[in-house]
């Protein structure tokens, strides 16, 4: 309901300006904005119980919300901005503002009352219900010619039995499930039954869904309905230069895409002062425009590698999402490892920061005036992290962490058994490429025991340092990439006859291996659902246990080793002769 998002940034928003001294507000304006927080409040509360999306009542809630937040926003920003200046903002005057939006948000307050009364008095009124009768509609196999004064294609003998249970005479109360796909983010349909509207683009390793794309009428949809409801904040800029977007919706916009290549397009940005999204990934510019320093709304900043990082980034305090990936300059040519891009030491002057994702830069090491990012959840694809335990009391509740080395560069101790040290740490990746005989000797990792995700790359341990992560309790996904691991034989037996390895582990990925044997105790690995090989050319067996693991549900193997995929499918036809939940086997 767009009536409540509103409703709820705006509730975020003055607690944000509420709980920061750095917004020194009069007595009288503090009131004032506690005033429109019991307001925001209230109306939240209606349009979860009564509230009707795109009613005129509703709209006039988002409207005002909108209006009161962007006076708010506006005064937020241009006191940072008066304050680095040496200046002192003209607050009067922005509450000034804020006391006009204010005059229509209690206007709305009659309205919600009287609402909310009649919707009661409609609950109480409403009679006992009697015995409901159920009529289930199902697609008619034959069209028939259209019904009244529309089409409903495949159903016109079911709209017949529809219109008759609605117009006939009926004791109780009837119940008419009416089920399919809608039709036209006007045709027949065909399809700062077997077609869903929304549909999977991308599956986790544990079943789940990791992207997903909604239909195309649904897309059309929401667009017209969001430019119905004056709700439209974002903009996707392929053509238009942002100075020229900047005159007609500079005051409003929420959300830049850029996809320009000139750089000078972008000096537009300064203008867009509540602006909470900005990527500017598929841009050509090596450098980012000073004005977007001054975005102090900015929630997320995104742009394209290499490009220079520059210390004033700090200025950005409420910034939780910091994305630098590979720009359409650099897709160009193969990106050189050895060039290093360096994210500056204010980088952990930013308390907020959320996710850091940075595929070629490098984490600056800490100094004594680094604070601790404690809102730090993710830190991904970052290279050359010595895992010292002052760093990892400056990131100690990260739970998503991805670390690529290059071992011909880096001849040190990298320190990794002080990964142990992130006890909020769940998805682990550890990448090294070139010359990774040199870091096995050097870098031991000891996992966390609450990890449920682990990716190993490039390390080639042997098959007896698998043990320090059969033990980890939580394990469910493990992916063994670029000979992570070397070695003929992966042998699982343990000393103790009662210890269970592995024992919650649900998605095992081997890729790039020369492993020929692999053996397992009947105790292990009993909560497999997926095995996938892949460039295991050499495997010639598995636990033959294993055909007799309940959950395990789905085997994929690519072409490299015929002769294990075809033992599979051996496999596949005893199991779901036994009655055992049934296996797929899958060619890659």
């Amino acid at each position: 309901m767009a009536g409540y998002t509103v409703i709820r940034s705006l509730s975020q928003t003055i607690k944000q300006i509420l709980n920061h001294a750095e917004y020194p507000i009069s007595v009288n304006g503090a009131q004032q904005i506690r005033r429109l927080q019991e307001k925001a409040d209230q109306f939240l509360e209606y349009l979860i119980e009564f509230g009707v999306e795109g009613s005129r009542l509703e709209r006039r809630i988002r409207d005002a919300a909108n209006e009161a937040e962007d006076v708010i926003e506006h005064w937020m920003h241009e006191h940072i901005r008066s304050t680095a200046a040496g200046l002192a903002p003209d607050v009067e005057y922005d509450f000034g503002e804020l006391n006009m939006a204010m005059e229509e948000i209690y206007s709305l307050d009659q309205e919600v009352d009287e609402h909310i009364q009649q919707e009661m008095a409609k609950l109480y009124a409403r009679p006992r219900p009697r015995p409901r009768r159920v009529v289930m509609l199902q697609p008619s196999p034959t069209p028939t010619p259209a019904v009244d004064s529309f089409t409903a294609v495949g159903l016109e003998e079911q709209v017949d039995k529809l219109r008759d249970e609605l117009c006939g005479i009926s004791i109780g109360m009837t119940t008419l499930a009416i089920t399919g796909m809608g039709g036209s983010p006007e045709e027949s349909v065909k399809h700062f039954v077997s077609t869903n509207l929304a549909f999977a683009t991308a599956i986790k390793s544990n079943g789940k869904v990791k992207s997903c794309s909604i239909h195309d009428l649904l897309r059309d949809l929401f667009k017209r309905k969001a430019l119905y409801e004056n709700y439209e904040r974002r903009i996707s800029n392929s053509h238009l230069d942002l100075r020229e977007v900047a005159r007609g919706y500079a005051s409003t916009m929420r959300t830049i895409i850029s996809f320009q290549r000139n750089e000078s397009s972008l000096r537009g940005l300064r203008k867009f002062k509540l602006l909470r999204v900005l990527d500017l990934v598929d841009t050509d510019a090596y450098s980012l425009p000073a004005s977007v320093f001054d975005l102090f709304h900015l929630r997320y900043l995104a742009f394209g590698c290499p490009m220079e990082v520059p210390s004033s980034i700090s200025r950005l305090q409420n910034l939780r999402s910091l994305i630098i990936r590979p720009s359409k300059r650099s897709r160009k040519y193969r990106y050189n490892s050895r060039d290093e891009v360096y994210l500056p030491l204010e980088i952990w002057m930013m308390p907020l920061l959320t996710h850091l994702v940075s595929f070629f830069d490098l984490l600056p090491n800490p100094e004594r005036a680094a604070s601790a990012l404690k809102e730090l959840h993710t830190l991904s694809v970052v290279t050359k992290l010595i895992c010292t335990e002052e760093m990892m009391e400056l990131i100690c509740n990260v739970e998503k962490l991805s670390i690529t080395y290059f071992g011909d560069r880096y001849q040190q101790d990298y320190q990794l058994h002080n990964l142990a040290l992130l006890s909020q740490l769940e998805k682990l990746t550890l990448v090294v490429k070139e010359g990774s005989h040199l870091l096995q000797t050097k870098a031991k990792p000891v996992f966390p025991e609450r990890l449920k995700k682990l990716t190993l790359s490039g390390w080639r341990f042997p098959w007896e340092d698998m043990k320090a992560i059969a033990d980890l309790p939580y394990l469910e996904v493990l992916k063994l990439r670029d000979h992570a691991f070397q070695g003929h034989t992966w042998e699982t037996d343990s000393e103790e006859d009662e210890e269970r390895l592995f024992d919650s582990l649900k998605y095992l990925l081997i890729e790039e291996s020369d492993i020929e044997k692999w053996e397992a105790e009947k105790r292990h690995f009993r909560g497999l659902e997926r095995l996938v090989f892949k460039g295991c050319a050499n495997l010639s067996q598995i636990p033959k246990y294993m055909r007799y693991i309940h959950g395990l549900q789905l085997i994929e193997v690519d072409r490299a080793n015929l002769t294990l995929l075809e033992c599979f499918r051996q496999m596949q036809v005893t199991r779901n002769d036994m009655w055992v939940k049934v296996l797929i086997i899958r060619e890659l």
